[in-house]
């Protein structure tokens, strides 16, 4: 299945998607968990650039939908990161 980009309309998102779009599918395509948190590690940073955004208007529906998005791929990326530091903890 081909993951579809989000339809909002907002230069800085479009600009952090196409980033965030490459790691994302680095982080598919890694077959070890070290590369997949070190991926991870640099897709919070992107995310965080939507996260903090200087622009968001809790009123636009791009805004509210570019933070939902962001919050899922956050959530996403700590989940691979935590599975690291388990893992790092039993070796």
């Amino acid at each position: 299945m081909k993951n579809k980009t989000p339809q909002i309309d907002c230069p800085i998102f479009l600009e952090e998607e196409n980033k965030i779009r490459e790691l994302t599918n680095g982080i598919n395509k890694a077959r070890r968990l070290e590369e997949k948190a070190k991926l991870a590690l640099a897709l919070l940073e992107e995310v965080d650039v939507l996260l903090n955004c200087q622009e968001f208007d809790d009123k636009r529906m791009d805004c509210i939908n570019c933070r939902r998005v962001s919050e899922l791929r956050k959530k996403t990326a700590e989940l691979i990161i935590k599975a690291r530091e388990a893992l790092d903890k039993l070796t």
